[in-house]
């Protein structure tokens, strides 16, 4: 009887020697090669923790220069099988600690416009903190990029990402960045773009956008592979019924007997029974972590 194959299991493979301009960048950025893919805080602080403005200025510049460096990703071959060299994380964690000097770091941004299309999943996917971090030079820039549409629809997709991850950080720019985003959705021609598109609208969670985002589902400019009409109408119409006051629960219609609130009833007493609202099964958002447990978010896995 032949022997069954033994089942694979991940190992971590000997590491390889620091390369060497890693090997001369000395602490604390150092740090960063052991940090790994769960953000340390602490550890980040005592990355970024000097008030002396030209140390300032030399670590952000030491840090730009770590987040696009390629070589990190040597240090791992890639496979499933394999536990990650945490090495291959700096470029992530050197972008996090930027978000910590964001305050002077308004000069680094040509630099790391084309990180957003990167291979590495995890670092594109925070790239857009890093930029609304940064909103006080980058929030024109950003605008531009996203209407631009001769430039990269990587870019255009983490401008919009960004903007949308501003929002989140000050709410008093979320009518002037939905118009941004309407606009760039009126004009899209790219699928992918357009998706993604109606994905950082429904984020947003303005009702307003509704009748661009049906026009775009009439064009056939989005994927519904990706996002279908009726969730996206589902979503929105969710977020009304949470938005209404206590009192006028059960006075809404926003769509079918099974989406939306619930008649009132007599029972078999004859008394009215209380209305509740319908409460849609939740779905992740486009910047939620993906359910499956992957790590990354549910735009770049299942949501794709």
């Amino acid at each position: 009887m032949a022997k069954k194959p033994a089942k694979k299991t991940p190992v971590a493979k000997v590491a390889k020697p620091l390369l060497a301009h890693h090997s001369a960048i000395p602490e604390p950025l150092s740090l960063l090669h052991t940090a790994g893919f769960d953000e340390d805080v602490d550890l980040l602080l005592d990355v970024t923790d000097s008030e002396d403005p030209d140390e300032v200025r030399a670590m952000i510049d030491a840090l730009v220069l770590m987040a696009l460096d390629q070589t990190y990703y040597s240090y791992s071959n890639g496979t499933e099988d394999e536990v990650p060299d945490v090495r291959c994380f700096t470029p992530l964690n050197a972008i996090r600690a930027l978000c910590y000097l964001a305050d002077d770091a308004g000069h680094v941004i040509p630099s790391i416009l084309p990180l957003f299309a990167s291979e590495d999943d995890n670092l594109r996917e925070e790239l857009p903190l890093l930029f609304a971090c940064l909103q006080e030079f980058s929030y024109e820039l950003l605008i531009n990029l996203l209407l631009d549409e001769s430039a990269d629809v990587n870019l255009r997709d983490g401008a919009a990402e960004s903007l949308v991850q501003m929002v989140e950080l000050d709410a008093d720019i979320a009518q002037p960045v939905q118009e941004v985003l309407v606009k760039a959705l009126t004009t899209c021609e790219d699928m992918e773009l357009s998706t993604y598109l109606v994905l950082d609208l429904m984020d947003l969670g303005d009702a307003a956008a509704v009748p661009f985002i049906e026009h775009a589902f009439m064009e056939q400019r989005i994927d519904t592979e990706i996002i279908a009409l009726a969730d996206v109408l589902k979503h929105f119409e969710s977020l009304a019924v949470f938005d209404v006051p206590d009192e006028e629960i059960g006075l809404l219609d926003v769509g079918s007997e099974d989406e939306t609130l619930t008649t009132a009833d007599e029972n078999e007493d004859g008394e009215e029974e209380k209305r509740t609202p319908f409460v849609a099964e939740a779905k992740p958002g486009r910047n939620d972590l993906c359910p499956c447990g992957s790590g990354l978010k549910y735009k770049k896995c299942h949501g794709k």
